[in-house]
């Protein structure tokens, strides 16, 4: 691998002559303290914090011409003291890598290991925070033109080299196979998408059959002012990979106001359905799975919710929220979010039912520019909890469960 490493740096050097040629990077350690992260603290187990610190480094080769792009990207992803000194362990892996090939005018078409990003990443993204951060093995057709957007993905998955058959192995870890639709146009100032995507897992113990999962709908970004109104909504029906029916939906709203250059304020609801306990002849699935979508910060950044079907009992989410940023200055920046956490359907444990209240989380975050390349984040949240979410999670909510982490990210860029 050092060679391989070698020989990529030196035949890329030797091309810097041309502007196509980009060499990035990113080194980014993380320090965390976790005292309540994605589960409450509970002295009485005498649990003490945990302290560790993960780092993620990347380095990234591209080229693009008026034809076609190409990006090659390799990660190490690791956390400090997982490897003994003296041992040679394989830890680096392929992250990206692609091809785009323009076939016409607007028209592009994009083969291989990519991050699929849409919208607001509520259904579809990287998964930035997880240090490994999340690709597919997928081909993307893209149309730009005339404020109209037409994204096409397809991929269809296996786990072996085979002579015979399609039978994937993986079926407990990953989708057989992906399509997706994505539209999106823009009437004068209103931005709309609608998005149709199909999920398709094999059933354990056969070899062929494929429970397929349909998720449609869209949304809606209208500026006003100082103020931008946004609207989305999703339903989902089909099977999911246990092969039960699934009729579920979500719904979201949030108003954005600017109110100065420095301060904007951000407001909304985010509401999943989910079943209803005390229903147990209802069979169909009502809890709503957003997919493949960012797995930090939508429902606070203490990351309880990052499952919405196994993290809430398959009872639902209402997230109501408040997040307020602050530019200090041009190189510093403030967050501040609140969360009130509800489930949204009954929960029933024991043959007791659960108040739908979670509770509470606050986040706040401050990042600081130390240089284009160069910043450092750092950020502190606390969870005040009620008795179902310590039912959920484990734990106890009188014990104050908190998370402080320390972040330093350097994305240097040679082209």
């Amino acid at each position: 691998m050092k060679k391989v490493l070698l020989l990529m740096m030196t035949t890329l050097g030797a091309f810097q002559l041309y502007a196509q040629f980009s060499l990035t990077g990113e080194f980014r350690p993380r320090g965390e303290l976790r005292r309540g992260y994605k589960a409450l603290a509970d002295d009485s187990l005498r649990k003490d914090p945990a302290i560790l610190v993960s780092q993620r480094t990347r380095i990234n080769v591209g080229y693009k011409s008026d034809k076609y792009k190409v990006r090659f990207s390799l990660q190490d992803v690791r956390l400090w003291g997982d490897q003994i000194p003296k041992e040679d362990v394989p830890a680096m892996a392929v992250y990206e890598a692609w091809l785009s090939y323009k076939l016409y005018d607007s028209l592009w078409l994009k083969l291989g290991r990519q991050e699929l990003i849409f919208d607001d990443k509520v259904l579809m993204s990287n998964n930035n925070w997880n240090q490994n951060g999340q690709v597919h093995d997928a081909l993307k057709l893209s149309y730009s033109c005339n404020k109209t957007r037409i994204e096409l993905v397809s991929a269809y998955n296996n786990s072996s080299d085979l002579l015979f058959g399609n039978d994937y192995s993986l079926l407990d870890k990953n989708y057989k196979l992906l399509n997706m639709v994505w539209l999106g146009k823009k009437f004068g100032n209103i931005n709309t998408n609608l998005a149709f995507i199909n999920d398709g897992f094999q059933k354990a113990g056969t070899k062929s059959t494929v429970y397929m999962r349909f998720t449609y709908g869209g949304g809606l970004d209208i500026p006003v002012h100082t103020f931008s109104l946004h609207g989305r909504g999703f339903y989902q029906s089909g099977k999911n990979n246990t092969g039960s029916a699934v009729a579920a939906y979500y719904a979201g709203a949030n108003i954005t106001d600017t109110v100065t250059k420095k301060f904007r304020i951000n407001a909304g609801i985010f509401y999943a359905s989910g079943n209803n306990a005390s229903d147990p002849d209802n069979k169909t699935v009502h809890a709503f799975d957003p997919l493949y979508g960012t797995n930090h910060g939508i429902h606070g950044n203490l990351d309880y919710f990052t499952s919405l079907v196994k993290n809430t009992g398959n009872a639902g989410l209402q997230n109501l929220y408040v997040k307020l940023e602050y530019a200090c200055s041009k190189k510093t920046t403030l967050w501040l979010d609140y969360h009130w956490l509800m489930l949204q359907n009954k929960y029933v444990k024991d043959n007791v039912t659960f108040s739908k209240n979670l509770g509470s989380e606050i986040d706040l975050t401050g990042q600081y520019a130390i240089s284009k390349e160069a910043t450092l984040e750092i950020g502190y949240a606390c969870m005040l909890a009620k008795h179902t979410l310590e039912v959920l999670s484990g734990g106890n909510k009188n014990c104050f469960s908190y998370w402080v982490y320390i972040m330093f990210t350097l994305k240097p860029v040679m082209k």
